[in-house]
């Protein structure tokens, strides 16, 4: 049986500020990103990355530039200094604080997020590849010695046997969707204590056939940090939801409102991962 007695993720997997709280800035914009920083050391910056025509990593969600930036295309057919403005969303259109500050509406480059947070933990998700983006991706980690710092990965097998191809155990991981089926599947059936799990984290969609409380406690006992996010969005955004999230044992809860989850945490706990190694 492959068991561990520690958190495999070496922080603290409470506040992910999804998107660095889109409900509240400009997602995936330094903006997002400082003004959840600046709500304290515990907060987990979440972003997505994706590649530029000219070969480099921006921090942007989308699969195209409709939502964001309102114009056809990807960020792959654009050069990084032709990239389109973002949009500001009208509810956030009354917040001078957004609204006077250029870079609410620049895409950044991913090497200016992590210059510009040194020492703030991050969740990286490198979306649909390709192989040059795992690449810069994980060079740009190592290069600023901030492995304790982030996890990071993508949904996709295929991209998630790029990273590990690439870069083993060196970055902490989290679980691709088929690894994790794999690992319900065997947990219904009492067998997961015996799958070999490498991965730090699983970041988990809030479906309810997913969010069993065994299942959460099983990966904790092999030291497996469990998030959950929610669907539809990516953000789970409501005290029912945050709710939802601790009955079920979640040690951390992404939010596009990191200032709500915030406030709820202060009366509320989550389990931690060292909980499940004395149930």
């Amino acid at each position: 049986m492959v068991t561990s007695r520690k958190c495999l993720l070496p922080f603290a997997p409470t506040v992910f500020s999804h998107r660095g709280g889109s409900l509240e800035r400009v997602e995936n914009t330094l903006p997002a990103f400082r003004y959840s920083a600046n709500m304290g050391e515990d907060i987990v910056l979440e972003m997505d990355c994706h590649l530029t025509k000219d070969g480099k990593a921006v921090v942007f969600h989308d699969q195209d530039l409709v939502r964001l930036c309102g114009v056809q295309g990807t960020i792959e057919d654009y050069n990084y200094d032709d990239l389109p403005p973002l949009l500001i969303r009208p509810e956030l259109s009354d917040n001078p604080d957004i609204t006077s500050d250029p870079d609410s509406t620049r895409i950044p480059l991913l090497t200016t997020v992590l210059d510009a947070f040194p020492n703030h933990t991050m969740q990286i998700d490198v979306k649909h590849g390709p192989l040059p983006l795992v690449r810069q991706v994980g060079r740009a980690i190592l290069d600023r010695n901030r492995s304790h710092l982030t996890v990071w990965g993508s949904f996709r097998s295929d991209v998630g046997d790029m990273i590990e191809k690439e870069f083993g155990d060196q970055i902490p991981r989290f679980l691709t969707i088929p690894k994790a089926g794999r690992a319900f599947a065997l947990w219904s059936v009492g067998l997961l204590g015996w799958m070999e799990i490498r991965e730090a984290a699983f970041v988990m969609p809030n479906v309810k056939w997913f969010m069993w409380p065994g299942f959460l406690r099983g990966l904790n006992r092999k030291g497996v940090a469990v998030i959950l996010f929610g669907i539809p969005g990516g953000g789970i955004n409501t005290v029912e939801g945050f709710e939802e999230a601790r009955r079920a044992g979640a040690n951390g809860i992404c939010s596009d409102r990191p200032t709500l989850l915030r406030e709820w945490l202060q009366v509320n706990k989550l389990r931690r991962v060292e909980d499940a190694f004395d149930d």
